[in-house]
């Protein structure tokens, strides 16, 4: 949104927060407002059950940013039903139908892309990439950290199967005697964050810490306090498709970041610059390269500061929200 109000598009508001039917009466009576105003209706993240409303809604062209398969999110990694229940059809469905109801569907990997034309038969032509990017470039950092002397690897996210999350604690636990590594990380305090504070407890590990979510300004505090920042470990399906917004907002900051290899890096990074990688679900191989890290800060501060100028050259509000003017222009 910012991107494109810096390049001139006026953008007006049409969003709910309510559940259920509500959600649908808040968006009709907003647009009934707005519903001779507009030129394009952009659906945003997650809007895979609003899409079929949005096309009641109007005649105008609907762009959709998918971002991510429901399908593939829930069923392939988290595996919260089985592929043969009626949920793993009603999420088929739901990106299925969302998508072909949209004019354009925006995803941000070629990879994805490939993976929507081929898992729900979908046409080619009305997919675009977009870079997801980050907002946090000109944030300030706000609290001044604890931590004085400590090389600090920093995580932050949800854990879901993809990130592996067990490997970063494996690794931890392969480090615990090198008393200058220190591991952070950031996510929801859930169950899953409750079971991962059981196992550092009783592997007796004093050298990570785990820290409830945050606010975007707290974020961009722990992520310049770092030392270098991890990716994602897992090695499903949904790992080789996808690059993570904590890859993007690490590179926003300039800090260097270590995840698993998987091909559709390439669509964004060269190996070696702002990105560095490890054969997925291997803690002796990620805990290896953080040694060599830790024991080279130079090179490491190089490849942050290499991330960083992928971020100006590719990444930028400005510059997304310029491929996205001109997508849009396209069918108009």
């Amino acid at each position: 949104m910012s991107g494109l109000r810096d390049n001139g598009v006026e953008i007006l508001e049409c969003n709910s927060r309510e559940a259920g039917l509500k959600k649908y009466w808040s968006l009709y009576r907003q647009h009934k407002k707005l519903r001779y105003s507009y030129d394009i209706l952009f659906v945003g993240f997650s809007g895979h059950s609003v899409v079929w409303f949005a096309k009641l809604l109007t005649k105008k062209k609907i762009v959709f940013d998918a971002f991510v398969s429901q399908y593939l999110s829930n069923i392939v990694d988290r595996g919260l039903y089985s592929p043969k229940s009626l949920f793993a059809l009603y999420y088929w469905l739901l990106d299925k139908i969302s998508c072909s109801l949209a004019d354009i569907i925006l995803l941000d990997t070629n990879a994805q892309i490939n993976y929507f034309i081929k898992t729900f038969k979908l046409p080619p032509l009305k997919f675009k990439r977009i870079f997801v990017g980050s907002d946090l470039a000109g944030a300030r950092s706000r609290v001044q950290d604890t931590i004085k002397g400590k090389f600090i690897v920093h995580w932050h996210g949800y854990i879901v199967p993809f990130d592996g999350i067990n490997v970063i604690l494996e690794a931890a636990g392969l480090l615990k005697n090198e008393p200058g590594i220190f591991f952070r990380i950031i996510t929801r305090l859930d169950s899953k964050a409750r079971r991962l504070q059981k196992l550092i407890t009783l592997k007796s590990l004093s050298n990570i810490e785990i820290i409830g979510e945050v606010s975007s300004r707290e974020l961009v505090t722990y992520l310049d306090a770092s030392d270098i920042c991890l990716g994602v470990f897992g090695d499903n399906e949904k790992a080789s498709l996808v690059i993570p917004n904590k890859i993007y907002e690490a590179v926003t900051r300039g800090r260097p970041v270590i995840t698993g290899a998987q091909q559709v890096l390439s669509e964004l990074f060269e190996e070696g610059v702002g990105l560095i990688t490890v054969e997925p679900n291997n803690a002796t191989a990620l805990a290896n390269k953080l040694l060599e890290c830790y024991g080279n800060s130079e090179r490491c501060k190089e490849i942050g500061q290499q991330g960083l100028e992928v971020y100006d050259k590719e990444l930028t509000p400005r510059i997304l929200g310029k491929q996205l003017l001109l997508i849009i222009k396209e069918i108009l």
